[in-house]
């Protein structure tokens, strides 16, 4: 039988002292910018320094010997502690975690602490453990993906303005009227897509009846563009009013 034996944050950390505060810099915002760098290697090299501006920078972040060195600092950091301390072994949104991690920051840096916390995991993630026979903690960053399925668009005379929504998360009496999108694979003019019955003038705006329609190729099948759409000559149709 494999079984855990986790340690509190308490025992984790330990007695050690905090030594090491984000220090207040003026291009906080530019040096922790991911984008700019060739490599996580070198990201990590030119974020050490803003973390640890005392200390001396590691000639090779990804050496064994270095990344152990990396925990040992870790471990005294400000920042680092009040993470372990709010997580307490549990799941955390990064919006809440965000919010809860501001109080230590320097007031300039709280603008940027989207891209300090995103910094300060990468260091954790390549800090190893005393003796570098494992990580110095076991992190895990989890994106949840929605699937887009059965969007829709709210119909407004703003054609550049589309608001999507997936159909599941409608109420029972959405504020104004949501169908599905279709788009010109030749112009790409975007509208809306319903049901018009026989000697009916009312638009249908169950999703199922709509869509049955469509992939039937029934002639009750209508497409709807704003008004400016109408007008470009790829599109033809008739001029009406929806209510």
């Amino acid at each position: 039988m494999i079984t855990e034996n986790r340690l509190s944050a308490a025992e984790f950390l330990g007695d050690a002292a905090i030594e090491h505060v984000l220090q207040p810099r003026a291009d906080l915002g530019t040096v922790l910018d991911p984008a700019q760098y060739t490599s996580p290697e070198a990201a990590l090299a030119a974020w050490v320094p803003v973390f640890f501006p005392e200390l001396p920078v590691p000639t090779d972040i990804s050496n064994k010997k270095s990344r152990v060195v990396l925990g040992e600092w870790l471990k005294r950091h400000l920042l680092f502690a009040n993470l372990i301390r709010l997580l307490k072994g549990r799941v955390i949104s990064l919006q809440d975690l965000q919010q809860q991690m501001q109080g230590p920051l320097p007031e300039s840096a709280r603008a940027h602490i989207r891209l300090v916390l995103d910094a300060l995991l990468a260091l954790v993630a390549c800090a190893l453990a005393p003796g570098g026979q494992g990580p110095l903690v076991t992190l895990r960053v989890q994106v949840w993906m929605r699937e887009l399925r059965r969007m829709v668009g709210r119909v407004t005379s703003d054609p550049a303005r589309v608001e999507l929504r997936p159909d599941k998360d409608l109420k029972a009496r959405p504020e104004g009227i949501y169908l599905p999108l279709i788009q010109c694979s030749e112009c790409h003019t975007t509208g809306w897509l319903s049901r018009l019955a026989p000697a009916s003038h009312k638009l249908s705006t169950r999703l199922d009846e709509i869509y049955n329609t469509w992939f039937s190729g029934r002639s009750e099948a209508v497409r709807l563009y704003p008004g400016e759409a109408w007008r470009r000559p790829y599109v033809a149709g008739v001029p009406q009013h929806v209510c």
